[in-house]
């Protein structure tokens, strides 16, 4: 049920990212009031900002458990060597091929990877799309 949050979250917040960066850029454009217009570029930028790390933040710890199961499995592999020829040895084994035959892999409905990759995503995302406003808009 979390999912649902997250994508409703995604599809919510991204497009706002999109819009409050191109408030900025008409902004910078026309020069509307020079000292209320860097107050005002601050807070929208700030605001951008935090809503991009919020958005980024569950991919990010999403990312750090793979990595730690990463680590699970290279101290797998230094106990087995360590292990060899004892009791422990068969048990360590079933667990590192338990581990490795199934990869930690997070995703939202198996379309989106929940992962380091996610955030660059979403700026790609942020990116292509301002850049085809500004061209519909003719701004530049």
């Amino acid at each position: 049920m979390c999912h649902i949050g997250y994508v409703i979250a995604l599809l919510g917040v991204t497009p706002s990212l999109i819009l409050q960066i191109y408030g900025v850029l008409v902004i910078l454009k026309y020069h509307i009031g020079i000292m209320d217009s860097v107050y005002y570029l601050v807070l929208r930028s700030l605001y951008a900002i935090q809503n991009y790390v919020m958005l980024s933040s569950p991919a990010v710890s999403a990312g750090l458990v793979t990595s730690a199961v990463e680590e699970l499995k290279l101290i797998l592999h230094e106990k087995l060597l360590h292990e060899r020829g004892k009791e422990q040895e068969p048990q360590i084994q079933i667990f590192l091929d338990y581990v490795t035959g199934r990869p930690m892999r997070l995703t939202l409905f198996e379309v989106v990877p929940l992962d380091w990759s996610l955030p660059v995503l979403i700026l790609n995302l942020c990116i292509s799309y301002q850049i085809i406003i500004v061209q519909f808009t003719k701004l530049y």
